[in-house]
């Protein structure tokens, strides 16, 4: 039943009580008096005073009972009111549940298309870090390959590293000795400064856009390593003496970050050629570089990792409160008739023994006096610990 048809029904109750009111006031009255009614006769109180009670309970319980139809058609009317309230308000909550669901879906909609333009964006930055990456790789073989082409043995880096070796022996203590190839590498550079300025600014922009680069430092190391792999060991030389010079402080800083000379061995340097000369008595004789060289690499190699171990072992000992020595002593497998022992007794204290299992004659000084050798191999400490600095490791372990 709608509101309309309530609303007929209470207006049906108060027509029909008004009707019975006007009906039965005339026929009470007529009852009562019994008689005609003149306007002459004089007023009966207690008749009156009847007429009262009988209008009061009459009509009283009449209107009573209209009131009671009333108010349940109110109440019955207020009931529907409420269910359809709460019908509305049933379908608002869907609704507003309804919103909730879109707005979740239109949230992850837009968290997935963060995410596709972020990716979109780094693979953009991506994109144009190895357009211009592989531009100036370009640019640098274009170099090289002129430097090359006006050399007459067509290796510009070679005769670099030859001329630095003519100019004789270098000798003395390991900061005398690399000063002496610093002094001679300035020398030539001012010489041929044209050339190699234009060389080093190709290789120093490449390195510093993978530095400025917004990618994983990971990503970074193996565009360096792309870099690295085409560099000779001569160029890599002569950027290790480039690196110290005065024309290179900024250059320097990159070099170390990205570890790019890690390919470089001790031996190619000048400092260690009075070792290689077979006439001087050295470890290493030029008729057996090709063989001997290898090996000697092998072992500086083997032995600087065995240091590296020490020293991260000694770090973890020496905060332990009992610490008083730390010392270990550790077999080579490029020479299998040396040990190497490794001792501390203060942080800052390191002492290193090269020693010999038997009196056989170890493979790569059989040429040479001990003596010799352990120079060199203090020559080659000094190398790895205060002038290269330059890690074995990269960040994620890789030895390519």
């Amino acid at each position: 039943m709608s509101i309309l048809d309530d609303e007929k029904i209470a207006d049906r109750i108060t027509w029909v009580a008004a009707s019975l009111a006007l009906i039965i006031i005339p026929v009470a009255v007529l009852f009562l008096w019994k008689e005609g009614i003149s306007m002459d006769l004089q007023v009966d109180d207690s008749k009156l005073g009847a007429f009262g009670d009988f209008i009061g309970g009459v009509l009283g319980s009449i209107w009573s009972l209209c009131g009671v139809f009333l108010f349940y058609t109110a109440l019955k009317d207020q009931r529907k009111d409420f269910k359809i309230n709460n019908i509305a308000l049933s379908k608002q909550v869907k609704a507003l549940e309804l919103q909730a669901k879109e707005f979740e879906l239109q949230r992850e909609e837009m968290k997935s298309s963060r995410k596709i333009f972020i990716e979109q964006s780094e693979t953009l930055k991506v994109q144009k870090l190895e357009t211009t990456y592989f531009s100036l790789i370009e640019l640098y073989r274009s170099v090289l390959d002129a430097l090359n082409e006006k050399d007459e043995n067509s290796n510009y880096f070679g005769t670099l590293k030859t001329k630095l070796i003519e100019e004789g022996d270098v000798v003395g203590s390991p900061i005398e000795k690399h000063g002496i190839c610093k002094r001679r590498y300035e020398k030539l550079y001012f010489e041929n400064r044209e050339e190699l300025g234009q060389y080093f600014r190709v290789v120093y922009r490449i390195i510093k856009i993978i530095e400025q680069a917004e990618i994983p430092k990971r990503d970074k190391f193996n565009y360096v390593k792309i870099l690295r792999s085409q560099l000779s060991e001569n160029e890599l030389l002569v950027l290790y003496y480039n690196s110290h010079s005065y024309v290179s402080e900024k250059f320097y800083r990159l070099i170390l970050n990205f570890n790019l000379l890690k390919q470089l061995s001790p031996i190619t340097k000048i400092e260690f050629s009075e070792y290689l000369s077979s006439g001087n008595g050295g470890a290493i004789s030029s008729e057996n570089m090709a063989t001997n060289g290898s090996e000697f690499h092998n072992f500086l190699h083997e032995a600087m990792q065995q240091l590296l171990y020490f020293q991260r072992l000694l770090e973890k000992e020496i905060r332990n409160e009992d610490f008083q020595l730390s010392r270990i002593a550790l077999k080579l497998k490029s020479e299998t008739n040396l040990v190497l022992v490794l001792s501390s007794t203060d942080y800052n204290v390191l002492k290193i023994e090269v020693k010999t299992l038997d009196n056989s004659a170890i493979t790569l000084i059989a040429k040479c006096s001990i003596q010799i050798f352990e120079r060199m191999f203090s020559d080659f400490l000094c190398d790895a610990y205060w002038f290269s600095r330059y890690l074995l490791l990269e960040e994620n372990g890789g030895n390519e």
